[in-house]
Formats: structure tokens, C-alpha cells, sequence
């Protein structure tokens, strides 16, 4: 009985971090790369990462395999001049850097790298926390992100 009360209040409060996710939404624009982009019109990937994290280059390198259908921004958290040469070493050549993870990380709150958001039209479609393949490729390729 104690299983299931654990097992209970687990479900809740994922079912709860999820609806707050789905009502969260993002600032209407940042600068990535050299011009404003909006985050509030079509599909929108921002990837915060490290670029000295292994984890995250292994996720990048996973995602550049697929075939985008969104606009991809990359979001160091430290480090900002290496993000170029990091994507350069993965593999992803439309993304386009951003310094504005701080402001971002306020809207779309995380603990720890690599993370992600998948925006479309400005709402939050998911929310990635976990970057394993093949559960990755499977979760952006559903959400209609990748295929």
C-alpha cells in the first residue's frame, strides 16, 4: 500500500510539472546568431548547454543525425565563445547561438545541462530532460521537431 501511495503521488506531481509546462510561455523574442528572432511564431528548439559537458556533446551529435524541422538556437550556459566549435565538433550546422540562456532559463527554469525546449507558436511542446537514444529521435521525431 505504501508502493502505491509513492507511485501515486509520483504521477501527480509529474501530471502537475507537465500542465505548468504546457502554460508556460516564452518571452516574444531573443537575438540568436545576428538577428531578433520570435519565439512565438512557428517551431523553436532552445538547447542549453555546456560546452565542456560531454553529455551534452553526445546529445548534440545525436541530434544531428536528424532532419530538423524547426528552427534550432543554442544556448551556452558558460562559455559562450566556445558554442561555435561545439557545434562544429557534433556536427549541427543550422544552429544559431544565443546569449540570452540567463533570460531564457527565468521563463523555462532547469538545474542542470544538457536541457531542453521545444517551443511552437511560443507554448511549450516538451520539455527535454533526458537525451538517450533512441528515446530522444523518438520524442523530437512525435513532436513533429525532427524526422
Amino acid at each position: 500500500m505504501v508502493l502505491a501511495g509513492v507511485a501515486l503521488v509520483a504521477a501527480t506531481l509529474l501530471g502537475m510539472e507537465r500542465w505548468q509546462d504546457r502554460d508556460a510561455e516564452a518571452p516574444e523574442s531573443i537575438v540568436a546568431g545576428d538577428r531578433e528572432l520570435s519565439l512565438r511564431r512557428g517551431r523553436v528548439f532552445l538547447y542549453f548547454f555546456n560546452p565542456y559537458c560531454p553529455h551534452c556533446l553526445k546529445a548534440a551529435q545525436a541530434m544531428s543525425r536528424l532532419e530538423w524541422q524547426a528552427t534550432e538556437i543554442g544556448l551556452p550556459t558558460q562559455y559562450f565563445d566556445q558554442g561555435p566549435g561545439f557545434f562544429q565538433d557534433a556536427g549541427m550546422r543550422q544552429v544559431a547561438l544565443s546569449r540570452e540562456a540567463a533570460k531564457l532559463g527565468e521563463s523555462f527554469p532547469f538545474k542542470d545541462v544538457p536541457f531542453a525546449v521545444a517551443l511552437e507558436d511560443g507554448r511549450v511542446r516538451e520539455k527535454l530532460r533526458f537525451f538517450e537514444e533512441p528515446q530522444l529521435g523518438q520524442t523530437l521525431r512525435r513532436i513533429g521537431f525532427a524526422r
